[in-house]
């Protein structure tokens, strides 16, 4: 975990929610998305452009099509938490940020106990916020404070009753990237050692080229270089084409897989059968379920 955010909130995680805050306003379908507690989270400010402006805000965003990977990544994992939530009877969501799903999913995930963990200062913010506005909390909804690059995993589910065995859902969202290597290895051993029969995770992650820098395009080096300017540097990537090899190291077989180019066709394609907005190459997103 970066050393930033074991004293400020995420600045990663803000950004995340800023899009979902602009996409909830837009009103263009194809960017429209169904996050409306994602404005609670920004400015006043913020807010106010977004909401009476959100055309130019949209424009502003979109340059390299950044903006429309977050959006992407919203909505599917939105669709696949909405049309599965039965299958699972514990979710744990790590790296939580500004993720409101277990509340506005509440009838969908009655059933589940949902666990949001994160860093103890963004994870407080979200939580003061959300009572400053009088929003009630789902009682079938936990939060573990944690930095677990330096905290112990199982110590922390065990403590406040998350089940080994159980069929859970793991979500990482936004999250793999920002850690090393020992960490990621720590985690999805720990995952699959907690995970019961026909368990999923859903994550994304960035290609190991970007890492070594060796993108080449202007859109590509910007968010690389603006996640280390804000002290949330990309650390781990994943050798493109490798992900299937990647799971079965944590005993994981893929169920799907989304690319730039899938994401971009399911999402930003439109009548006339065109793509009119492409998504930034660097991520996928991945869906997997325990062997």
């Amino acid at each position: 975990m970066s050393k930033r955010i074991k004293v400020q909130v995420s600045k990663t995680a803000q950004l995340t929610c800023g899009a979902r805050a602009l996409s909830y306003y837009s009103k263009d379908r194809y960017y429209k998305s169904e996050d409306y507690l994602a404005p609670i989270f920004m400015s006043p400010y913020f807010v106010f452009i977004v909401k009476h402006f959100p055309n130019f805000a949209s424009k502003f965003a979109s340059k390299g099509g950044g903006y429309e990977y977050l959006i992407s990544r919203t909505k599917l994992i939105d669709e696949f938490v909405k049309n599965h939530s039965s299958k699972f009877q514990q979710i744990l969501i790590l790296g939580a940020g500004f993720d409101s799903r277990a509340i506005r999913f509440n009838n969908e995930l009655s059933h589940a106990t949902i666990f949001e963990l994160d860093a103890p200062i963004t994870q407080n913010a979200k939580i003061n916020r959300l009572r400053g506005k009088k929003i009630k909390l789902p009682s079938n909804l936990k939060f573990i404070p944690a930095d677990f690059t330096d905290e112990s995993l199982p110590q922390k589910l065990d403590a406040v009753g998350f089940k080994k065995e159980m069929t859970s859902l793991y979500i990482l969202e936004g999250l793999t990237y920002y850690l090393d290597q020992e960490t990621i290895n720590t985690t999805f051993n720990q995952i699959s050692e907690y995970s019961g029969k026909d368990s999923m995770i859903v994550f994304d992650y960035i290609y190991s080229s970007v890492i070594r820098q060796e993108t080449t395009h202007k859109a590509e080096e910007r968010i690389y270089q603006g996640a280390a300017k804000i002290g949330e540097n990309l650390t781990f990537g994943i050798e493109k084409g490798q992900i299937e090899q990647f799971l079965l190291k944590y005993k994981f077989e893929l169920v799907d897989e989304f690319d730039s180019n899938r994401l971009g066709e399911k999402y930003f394609r439109n009548e006339k059968g065109e793509i009119f907005a492409p998504v930034i190459g660097i991520h996928s997103i991945v869906i997997a379920r325990k062997m």
